[in-house]
């Protein structure tokens, strides 16, 4: 067999660099199942806030339409408002 410098033959190098290579896999697989983990994680809490928001928004929609009913257009009362913010700023 062939020696290198280092002493080792270029088997046991061989080996040394499959023993590294199967180490350097097995924690590249741990930190990808980590990641994996982490990213469902925040699936799930996105998932759940866009439900929230869904369900603000629907609620928002029915309290417009009982204030039309009795007579409140929300989007004129918001045009007020701008209105006023604009008067009292100058």
């Amino acid at each position: 067999m062939k020696r290198v410098e280092s002493g080792k033959n270029i088997g046991d190098l061989k080996l040394d660099l499959f023993w590294f290579q199967e180490n350097e896999n097995r924690r590249l697989t741990q930190l990808c199942t980590v990641d994996k983990r982490a990213q469902m994680k925040l699936h799930e809490e996105l998932v759940g806030e866009k439900l929230k928001c869904d369900k603000l928004t629907q609620q928002l929609s029915k309290l417009d339409k009982k204030l039309k009913v009795i007579g409140i257009d929300v989007t004129s009362l918001e045009q007020d408002q701008d209105f006023e913010d604009v008067l009292s700023n100058e």
